[in-house]
């Protein structure tokens, strides 16, 4: 089936047949990323439907989440074939924002909603009518190497993890201290950083603050990676945020120990500002707003710009 005969399906109103064809030939191609974007718009469509049909939404919402799957898949549809004949020209560099979902939850964690998290943010961008300025990347279940590899090769503007970090977290130690020898000489006094895979991607590796900020000295310093914001959606992340923006324009961490729901909704706020074309101190000002619902301090959410710190007070 070509490009035209899917956009025409969609053109009828035949979504869920119109998402069945994008996903066999995406399947053909192997782009595991890009077949992940079209389940979840299936997963939306149908949710929605679903609703309509037991009268548990609006007809204006509905119609509204309807036209926006149609427009995400019509992105989608673009992307897929954008090497065949009467496809768009490429978008401008310049014009779009990468941004870099990388998340790591090894076995025997912390049961984080990164799921969750992943599906609110992309329905937050997806939905915005600047949807095409986007190009998102997701990495799940990052080794060290791949930590680098994904920057290095991605070349994102907005870097996003979310994990675990402080090594003197209960639930971090107790990861650790079972059976995994770390080698902990790497390790900074503070016992900052963040748990990522090892190689073999069994079990979990500690990577101390003064690794992760080594990498993005190289990416942004050597490497020349546009790299516009980092956030670590994760808990005890304050010091790799004040370390991380002695490089990087924008970083945002947190404090102390965030309640999965409450991270969900931060994460949640903060891409919708972007995706309406708010800079990053008022996307950061939304995602507080909303993780206030869920009872976490506003002190919990810290923001450095240009290496200095932003009180909201």
């Amino acid at each position: 089936m070509t490009a035209s005969d899917i956009r025409n399906l969609i053109a009828g109103g035949k979504i869920e047949q119109a998402i069945k064809e994008l996903l066999a030939y995406v399947q053909t191609k192997g782009d595991n990323d890009l077949y992940n974007a079209i389940l979840t718009q299936s997963s939306r469509y149908q949710d929605n439907e679903r609703q309509n049909r037991l009268g548990m939404v609006s007809s204006s919402d509905y119609t509204r989440l309807r036209n926006a799957v149609t427009y995400a898949l019509l992105e989608s549809l673009e992307e897929v074939f954008a090497d065949g004949p009467g496809s768009p020209p490429p978008p401008n560099p310049a014009d779009t924002t990468t941004i870099l979902f990388m998340t790591s939850n090894p076995s025997g964690t912390a049961q984080l909603q990164l799921e969750k998290e992943h599906s609110r943010i992309s329905s937050r961008l997806q939905d915005s009518p600047n949807y095409s300025k986007f190009r998102i990347c997701t990495k799940k279940a990052v080794t060290l190497s791949e930590f680098q590899e994904s920057i290095f090769l991605e070349k994102p503007n907005i870097i996003h993890f979310s994990g675990h970090g402080d090594k003197n977290n209960n639930d971090v130690r107790s990861m650790l201290s079972r059976g995994l020898d770390v080698d902990e000489t790497h390790i900074p006094q503070d016992n900052t950083g963040i748990v990522l895979y090892d190689e073999n991607k069994r079990d979990p590796l500690f990577v101390g603050t003064n690794v992760i900020q080594r990498i993005f000295r190289t990416m942004v310093k050597r490497q020349e990676v546009p790299i516009k914001a980092v956030v670590f959606n994760s808990c005890y992340s304050d010091a790799q945020a004040k370390a991380l923006s002695e490089i990087v324009p924008y970083v945002v961490g947190t404090s102390w120990s965030i309640k999965d729901e409450a991270a969900i909704a931060f994460a949640t706020g903060f891409y919708f500002g972007i995706a309406q074309g708010e800079d990053i101190e008022d996307a950061c000002d939304l995602g507080i707003n909303q993780a206030l619902g869920y009872g976490e301090p506003e002190d919990r959410f810290v923001l450095y710009k240009d290496g200095q710190r932003v009180e909201w007070h």
